[in-house]
């Protein structure tokens, strides 16, 4: 798929697919020939900002002569099971796409995928089955990898991170102390260790005691941890996080490969949070 198919996409993303009609469907309901699916391109990306997250966002652009509209879409793939959109079905113009977000299901870890992935999509009332463009190529294959490994760790442990409601330390070296908790799953035996952390733009998770181990027949891990300001104050730097919540802790199961584990803080951390980051940028 060329450039200008993602080109038109992040366009449409950022400002919308909204405006007059530039052709009307016909008076009385007459007949429309359909648009060819040569016509239509569909493209799937995950954007910077949804690292992390379930949220893919995809798109059909509309390479014909005349308005079409699309009204619902999901991605049909053997590896992973995905929402269905549906998008508000206003008419997009010849050029223009139609932009939605699909979100990740449940992955099927059975076996290898296999097929190649589809856009299946209701355009002007009638079911489209779509070649997709991969916007990063293997993304896909990448979301079910780290969702597969994330059903093999819900089998043995929940991993949280809970932060405490004081700061400690003053002036630059002001924190929050927390704790990541390990819990493991009644039944499991299998080790599973704490290999590494990492914040976001502005702040810095970061404990001496990684790495440690949720040994077998232990029931629970406390790692502390404390959260402290990664020392970007400027305007620009503040402006422009986009996942400045999203916290990971890096888990290893067994001897599996360590996978990422998102822990968001809950909205008051977030508030203690953001409120230490204004003193520490004072101080």
């Amino acid at each position: 798929m060329t450039r200008s198919l993602l080109c038109v996409l992040v366009v449409v993303l950022a400002a919308g697919c909204s405006g007059p009609s530039a052709q009307r469907d016909r008076p009385g309901g007459g007949h429309v020939h359909p648009v060819p699916d040569r016509a239509l391109a569909a493209s799937v990306a995950q954007f910077r900002s949804d690292e992390g997250t379930r949220h893919l966002r995809a798109g059909v652009v509309n390479h014909g002569h005349r308005d079409i509209r699309v009204t619902e879409a999901t991605i049909s793939w053997s590896g992973m099971a995905f929402s269905t959109a549906e998008p508000p079905g206003d008419p997009v113009h010849p050029g223009q796409a139609s932009a939605f977000t699909v979100d990740q299901g449940r992955p099927r870890c059975g076996g290898p995928p296999t097929g190649r992935p589809v856009l299946v999509a209701v355009v002007d009332g009638r079911e489209r089955r779509l070649p997709l463009h991969v916007d990063q190529p293997g993304l896909l294959g990448r979301l079910r990898a780290a969702a597969c490994a994330g059903v093999r760790l819900t089998r043995q442990a929940a991993v949280r991170l809970r932060l405490d409601r004081r700061t400690a330390g003053r002036g630059a070296r002001e924190h929050l102390p927390g704790t990541v908790v390990l819990t493991r799953r009644p039944g499991s035996g299998t080790p599973v260790r704490v290999v590494d952390l990492s914040g976001s733009v502005l702040f810095e998770l970061r404990s001496a005691r990684v790495p440690a181990t949720l040994h077998p027949g232990a029931a629970t891990l406390r790692v502390p941890v404390r959260v402290g300001s990664a020392h970007r104050c400027d305007g620009h730097s503040r402006s422009q996080s986009s996942q400045t919540f999203l916290f990971s802790v890096y888990v290893q199961v067994g001897r599996a490969a360590p996978q990422r584990v998102v822990t968001i803080p809950s909205s008051g951390e977030q508030v203690r949070l953001l409120a230490m980051l204004d003193r520490v940028c004072r101080a």
